[in-house]
């Protein structure tokens, strides 16, 4: 009696400790840092990063293996503003990147964005070239066009507007 009554000990006692470590495990945060992105602003609605393009791990290439993703885009052959729209199909937790490419170095946009329920996602940033990508995450995104508005200003070689939605 007396031995099953250690054995019995000595099991309850082993599943104790695989038990223990594993809420301990689960309750460790997960790390969210990604090197090469800085965070330029966050509440509790949204989520804006901005990093150079060698960021591979949260690039719209490699999210795009395990999302689906939206894409819009634009070409401004001179300074000039308009919109364009980019269908979304996440519902939730939305990732979007803004890029401007050009081979002037002094093209910028001006550019925000807006939900389907005519709500500003986010209010006017400047995306240069240099820039790389410009990253947020919409926390409650919803599947619909979203609009992106911009104000390009270019010399004569032009640039191109984008945005990734995933």
């Amino acid at each position: 009696m007396k031995t099953n009554k250690r054995i019995l000990i000595a099991l309850f006692t082993a599943f104790m400790c695989i038990g223990s470590s594993n809420i301990v495990l689960a309750a460790t945060p997960k790390e969210t840092s990604v090197p090469d992105e800085i965070v330029l602003y966050e509440d509790e609605n949204i989520l804006v990063t901005q990093g150079t393009s060698s960021s591979e791990l949260v690039s719209p290439r490699n999210i795009m293996m395990s999302r689906a993703m939206a894409y819009g885009n634009v070409w401004c052959s001179r300074s000039t503003t308009g919109s364009f729209n980019v269908y979304n199909t996440v519902k939730g937790s939305t990732g979007v990147t803004w890029k401007v490419e050009s081979s002037d170095k002094n093209a910028y946009a001006q550019m925000y964005m807006m939900a389907p329920n005519g709500l500003v996602v986010l209010a006017t940033r400047t995306v240069r070239p240099s820039n790389g990508d410009v990253r947020f995450t919409l926390k409650n995104g919803s599947i619909g066009n979203y609009r992106v508005h911009y104000i390009a200003s270019t010399n004569s070689s032009g640039m191109r507007v984008m945005c990734w939605m995933y």
